[in-house]
């Protein structure tokens, strides 16, 4: 951090001779949260993260985008290693590793998908309304359980990238579907059929 010259406060009890401080004006990062169509996204939020290790952050420092999707983030080392993390709600969130420069960032978000599916018992064709579902992506696992009278789960991914889902529940053969492309359930839900447990 390179604090302003208000933010340094020394304590000492005894006289401490010839100390003296040399003080850099921070650096600001600025930048523009802009959608695939080049159209500022006002409600986004840039936030920075500083990193001195691989398992720790040091430090956040985070701001919301004004009208026209612009932000700054003041108080920054110029050799300062960061990541920029920037979302908004309903597009995928935008990582990226930067130096502080004088330049303007471009972040540009894409929307994100939202894989739809509903899940019924094989012999009969009526919704299932309680089970539990695995979604993998890559490799990102998440399992949630769905309590839903017509069956139904939707899911907000980052990608539209071919997912697999896998379902079970009480009484219930486990069912996997492998290669669903979430962009694909946007029109008609995938449908998974739950046969009788064995």
């Amino acid at each position: 951090l390179t604090p302003d010259p208000r933010d340094v406060t020394v304590w000492s009890q005894n006289h401490v001779p010839n100390v003296s401080f040399v003080m850099k004006p921070g650096v600001v990062l600025r930048g523009r949260v802009q959608d695939d169509l080049g159209r500022p996204l006002p409600d986004a939020r840039a936030q920075v993260n500083t990193v001195t290790d691989v398992t720790s952050w040091d430090r956040e420092l985070g701001v919301g985008c004004d009208d026209d999707g612009r932000f700054s983030i003041g108080g920054l080392a110029d050799d300062e290693e960061l990541t920029l993390w920037v979302t908004h709600p309903g597009y995928a969130d935008s990582w990226q590793r930067l130096t502080p420069d004088d330049g303007l960032i471009v972040v540009e978000l894409k929307p994100s998908v939202v894989l739809k599916a509903v899940v019924l018992v094989a012999e009969t064709g009526l919704p299932l309304t309680r089970y539990d579902v695995t979604i993998t992506q890559g490799t990102i696992t998440r399992s949630r359980e769905v309590i839903d009278p017509q069956g139904r789960f939707a899911l907000e991914l980052d990608d539209d990238v071919p997912v697999t889902i896998t379902v079970s529940a009480e009484g219930r053969r486990t069912t996997t579907v492998p290669g669903i492309r979430p962009s694909e359930s946007q029109d008609l839900p995938v449908e998974i059929r739950l046969p009788p447990g064995s």
